[in-house]
């Protein structure tokens, strides 16, 4: 049994532009004319490479959706390449840690252990454990919820309520942020 391949309709280039279209509006991105055509040409590849003409019922819905799938795609390709030439901008002025001598290093640690005690007796237990993850092991929001198997969202908040009732006792983490 042979496989059959699919033809494409005078349309479907059009149907894929839409979709493309359409989620470029939903996230209030603007596309230009190329990257439109660019991706167009990827959603037609892909519905010509993947699709099984025997089964397929609403041919011009799932256009739309691998047009929005490559939106999508291009859009976080986009964001990882900004956030890459954002970590490698940081990084140019980064002092290595071998810089801060050994006895500024105990300092700075034993003043965190100090505030982190005072910390402890105004927090829930909860909520201290998430700082002590956040702010003297540097975990990521990320991190710290797959440790205390929550959300990164619930992560935010409590960080976020811990500062605003440390500040109302008068309390202060130095100038490092937890989150």
């Amino acid at each position: 049994m042979t496989e059959q391949c699919p033809q494409l309709e005078s349309n479907d280039i059009g149907i894929a532009r839409y979709g493309i279209m359409a989620a470029a509006r939903q996230y209030g991105v603007r596309l230009t004319a190329e990257d439109l055509d660019d991706l167009a040409q990827d959603v037609i590849v892909l519905f010509l490479e993947r699709v099984d003409p025997a089964r397929l019922r609403h041919r011009a819905a799932y256009l739309s959706r691998i047009g929005r799938n490559a939106f999508l795609d291009l859009v976080r390709r986009r964001r990882a390449a900004k956030r890459d030439s954002r970590l490698t901008v940081a990084l140019e002025g980064f002092d290595a840690p071998s810089a801060i001598s050994p006895e500024r290093q105990y300092a700075e640690r034993e003043d965190l252990t100090a505030r982190l005690r005072a910390c402890r007796k105004v927090l829930h237990p909860r909520h201290f454990k998430i700082l002590v993850l956040s702010y003297a092991h540097g975990l990521t929001g990320t991190e710290v919820a797959k440790a205390c198997d929550i959300s990164p969202t619930h992560v935010h908040s409590v960080l976020s309520r811990v500062r605003r009732r440390l500040s109302t006792v008068g309390i202060t983490l130095g100038a490092r942020s937890p989150c």
